[in-house]
């Protein structure tokens, strides 16, 4: 890590109004949060805790009821919704525990796409092989989701997050949908991508031995970071 900061939360609150009542729920309570350039960082916490809404509010696809998230000097709330895609597909990569690759699309096309999106050209489809190479699917190119296994799938989106370069990639349960031994495959292939791209990774996660091979853990109690775990 370098000692700079990609991400900034700053007293960043969430509400939400439950049903008719108008009673506000408080899923976000004022968090202070900054990502490192190059960090691998875990967020841990039981379900409904709030880990799941912190990712999207980091990542620009919720708005805070309060305070602000600062990505790469641009802060979410300052850009309106095309601005907002346009930096999200820049600086970012999402990788979720189910894959959500399109079924109809190759593992290359599915790669493609985020360039494609963010107006890339033919250089998206030579990254996009470059990528599928590094998490170890160069020879399955052109198989679709249906004719490949979980984990490949898996590695294919991996690869997608990649697509556009981002410095920050947001992980909700990556490995949750797979058995131990291809989890640990994939938690390889990330530690190894950090190694290599310097991107920060923010992983999401219920298992602790994930977490342990992180460079930081944050626990989310009620919406409240507790104690980092280095």
């Amino acid at each position: 890590m370098t000692g700079k900061a990609i991400l900034r939360a700053t007293n960043l609150q969430r509400d939400y109004q439950q049903g008719n009542s108008g009673a506000l729920l408080s899923v976000i309570k004022g968090i202070d949060l900054e990502i490192m350039q190059g960090e691998k960082l875990a967020i841990m916490g039981v379900s409904g805790s709030g880990k799941s809404t912190l990712l999207n509010l980091m990542g620009g696809l919720d708005n805070p009821t309060s305070g602000s998230v600062v990505l790469q000097g641009k802060k979410w709330n300052d850009l309106d919704a095309t601005q907002r895609a346009a930096w999200r597909n820049q600086n970012i990569g999402f990788v979720y525990q189910f894959h959500h690759l399109l079924d109809e699309f190759s593992a290359l096309e599915n790669v493609c796409l985020p360039g494609l999106i963010g107006g890339g050209t033919s250089g998206s489809e030579k990254y996009a092989k470059e990528l599928l190479a590094k998490v170890g699917l160069a020879d399955r190119l052109h198989h679709r989701p249906s004719e490949l296994s979980g984990g490949e799938c898996q590695r294919v989106a991996i690869a997608r997050a990649l697509a556009c370069k981002p410095s920050l990639v947001l992980m909700d349960e990556p490995t949750g949908n797979l058995d131990p031994r291809t989890a640990e495959s994939v938690l390889k292939l990330l530690m190894a991508l950090n190694d290599e791209l310097k991107i920060s990774f923010v992983v999401v996660t219920h298992d602790s031995q994930i977490a342990k091979q992180l460079d930081r853990t944050i626990c989310l109690v009620n919406g409240v970071l507790g104690s980092s775990i280095d």
